[in-house]
């Protein structure tokens, strides 16, 4: 297999950058985004693991794959430390393809809509519409900067809303993203719940089992 490594020039305008969005996920080789990761899960037995570690993501090259598409590479280094050397570190590949359309981004080899332009309050699209799993709809809505975030030197931020089931009573599904221009993800949070179903304990939103994960970025750059 030949592929055909690309310079970090963009296809793309200044003008379509700021009207169309595609500064919320900017792919310049040497963009990385460190971030803080606390992940709590909880077992069927009603006990609560929880563990924190960090993440680095570096956009290191392209290439044009087989359907003559250009595909980036995004390497994700995990640590228990905030200041490893990340190259001794765990490390894994995922690939993002990026259209006038919309953004991709394979995670296990699966293809999900994150991003679709133009980014606007209100749209709504299928993020899963090019795998195999149910249609799951996603919306942007306006955003302020979180707590706990660093400044950020970038411009508006977005939030991409993949889910919010919770009906206080069975289960909770709240999935989110947000992104900043220039910069891309700067927090993501993972609340997926199942309460406990016994008369005793119905409805008062009793956690038997799932995993909530909140990511914050907490340094981001070039190198």
């Amino acid at each position: 297999m030949i592929f055909l490594h690309m310079g970090c020039s963009s296809k793309y305008t200044d003008t379509d950058e700021e009207m169309m969005g595609y500064a919320y996920f900017p792919l310049e080789p040497g963009n990385y985004r460190i971030f803080e990761v606390v992940d709590i899960r909880y077992t069927i037995q009603n006990q609560k693991d929880t563990s924190i570690y960090y993440i680095k993501q570096t956009v290191m090259d392209s290439s044009v794959d087989q359907a003559g598409e250009i595909a980036w590479y995004i390497y994700v280094y995990k640590s228990e430390n905030p200041s490893p050397s990340w190259e001794e570190e765990t490390i894994r590949v995922q690939q993002v393809k990026k259209s006038r359309t919309n953004l991709v981004l394979y995670e296990d080899n699966v293809p999900f809509v994150k991003l679709t332009f133009p980014v606007k309050s209100g749209l709504t699209w299928d993020g899963n519409v090019f795998n195999t799993s149910d249609p799951q709809f996603y919306y942007y809505a306006d955003q302020d900067l979180p707590e706990g975030l660093p400044e950020l030197e970038a411009g508006q931020l977005i939030r991409v809303v993949q889910n919010e089931y919770d009906d206080q009573i069975l289960q909770k599904d709240i999935r989110y993203e947000i992104y900043a221009e220039h910069i891309g993800l700067v927090y993501k949070e993972i609340r997926s719940l199942e309460y406990c179903r016994e008369p005793s304990c119905l409805g008062e939103e009793e956690v038997i089992t799932g995993r909530e994960l909140f990511q914050s970025m907490i340094e981001y750059g070039n190198e």
